[in-house]
């Protein structure tokens, strides 16, 4: 999700480095050169001006029209790629047991010759429109000769005028060539702004009441009848689960890989909402719990251990900032970890 944010925003900044920023310029040039030439000759200025003004005002919808769908897709495949490869990379252990990797594999490698093929036709487009505006400029180059032969200003030797506004032709069309281009990003830019604006827009898949809920110390969890399927997936992860846990109780839940454990814990985090059934902490449903209090209540710890720094104190105090040393030794001893207590003492890392 960051990833897709991020990159994003960053072709949003195409609106103005690539788009914006060209056709400011090149209407500046167009009006700086038209007015300046006018000074010398008035027909060749305003000949010379309206051929660059036709074309910034024709090309650039010409070759938005063509690369649309183009900037579209590929928006969207680099989006999808990268998902793809995040999806596949942190599944490495799950798709090799299952025997899935090399379809997945292959899967990815498809969806990069699909962006690599949109890359290349953009590439086609920018190529295309630089060779029709050096065509233009060129034919532009040519008139102006041939009209300035006969003479600039009322000059019938104007010399030095002549390439004065060979010159001046050539150089206004290279104010010119960015704008062709810069209209072909704007299908890019159009479907990451879409794609932002879907996200910003996006309703919680879950609220929590904004009422204050006591915290109790012993708390009884039941399950009725639980059901639960994954957004725009067609098979349920779980179905017709019913569980009571009573307080102080111990249990586990086992299972194969893929049977819905994770789902239940994140069901019972708040993660997601049921589609069917109720989840009662103490007979109260769990929707009715405020964001704090649930997470003071329920807490999980993942099976990928993040490995953290500082000292054994340090990491000891995120779960419980306010207990003391020799109820941090306590906990260690509970859990059987007393060895740890015993190494960080030694090293002097408790205190």
């Amino acid at each position: 999700m960051l990833n897709r944010v991020v990159a994003d925003v960053d072709t949003l900044d195409h609106l103005y480095l690539r788009v914006i920023s060209p056709l400011v310029g090149a209407f500046v040039v167009i009006m700086v050169v038209t007015i300046g030439l006018s000074f010398l000759d008035f027909t060749l200025a305003f000949t010379l001006g309206g051929i660059m003004l036709l074309t910034l005002f024709l090309m650039p919808p010409l070759f938005y029209r063509a690369g649309k769908s183009t900037g579209q897709n590929l928006t969207h495949l680099r989006g999808q790629y990268r998902q793809q490869l995040t999806a596949w990379l942190q599944g490495q252990a799950e798709l090799t047991i299952f025997g899935a990797s090399d379809r997945y594999r292959t899967q990815l490698e498809n969806t990069e010759i699909q962006w690599l093929e949109a890359q290349r036709r953009q590439s086609e487009l920018t190529a295309l429109s630089q060779a029709i505006m050096l065509l233009i400029g060129a034919l532009a180059v040519i008139l102006m000769l041939w009209m300035a032969s006969g003479g600039v200003g009322g000059n019938a030797q104007p010399g030095a005028l002549i390439a004065l506004f060979v010159f001046c032709a050539l150089a206004a069309f290279e104010a010119l060539a960015p704008v062709t281009g810069a209209f072909q990003h704007l299908g890019q830019v159009i479907a990451s702004a879409v794609r932002i604006t879907d996200l910003t827009d996006q309703k919680p898949e879950v609220t929590f009441p904004d009422t204050q809920t006591r915290v109790v110390d012993r708390v009884s969890l039941t399950l009725r009848d639980v059901q639960f399927t994954y957004p725009e997936q067609s098979q349920q992860a779980l179905k017709g689960i019913s569980l009571q846990v009573n307080a102080g109780e111990h249990i586990a839940i086992l299972g194969r890989t893929g049977c819905g454990k994770s789902t239940l814990l994140q069901l019972l985090t708040r993660a997601w909402d049921p589609q069917q059934g109720e989840i009662l902490l103490n007979d109260s449903p769990i929707a009715s719990l405020n964001e704090a209090t649930l997470r003071q209540t329920i807490s999980v710890v993942p099976q990928r251990v993040h490995l953290f720094s500082a000292t054994l104190r340090d990491n000891l105090l995120l779960a419980s900032p306010g207990s003391s040393d020799e109820a941090l030794a306590e906990i260690l001893r509970r859990v059987g970890l007393e060895k740890l207590l015993e190494d960080a003492r030694s090293q002097q890392l408790v205190r």
